[in-house]
């Protein structure tokens, strides 16, 4: 058993003494991306079940993490109960209970937080919305 003993005080030993401390844990990476993260506009071309729209988003920012996000369209919007049908071979359309045309132009206002601006890089990174 001495012997044992032994041998387990000398590995206890070797380990140690090769054993080293852990280098300090590195500083934080710069953040390039908060230049990158402005305020901006943009059109949008929107299609839709009813037809095409156009539409404007505009984002400010406000810290580096939050932004101010505004966005309106002008879509096309019919009655759900308005079927088209088709007759005849050559594709003539008839609508019946056709009224009129009707126009949404809805206006979306919220904010945008970013998250893990330290960790993820710019274009992958996931935001939560309030609007």
């Amino acid at each position: 058993m001495p012997a044992v003993l032994r041998l387990f005080a000398a590995v206890l030993l070797a380990s140690a003494a090769a054993a080293t401390a852990q280098p300090a844990e590195p500083p934080p990476r710069p953040d390039t991306t908060a230049a990158r993260f402005g305020s901006s506009t943009a059109l949008a071309l929107r299609l839709s079940e009813d037809g095409l729209g156009a539409g404007a988003e505009a984002r400010t920012r406000l810290t580096d993490d939050l932004s101010f996000v505004s966005e309106t369209a002008l879509n096309a919007a019919r009655d759900e109960r308005e079927q088209q049908f088709f007759v005849g071979l050559l594709g003539e359309t008839v609508t019946p209970l056709k009224r009129s045309y009707a126009v949404l132009l809805p206006l979306h206002v919220g904010l945008e937080r970013r998250l893990f601006r330290q960790a993820v890089e710019d274009n992958v990174r996931p935001f939560v919305a309030l609007t």
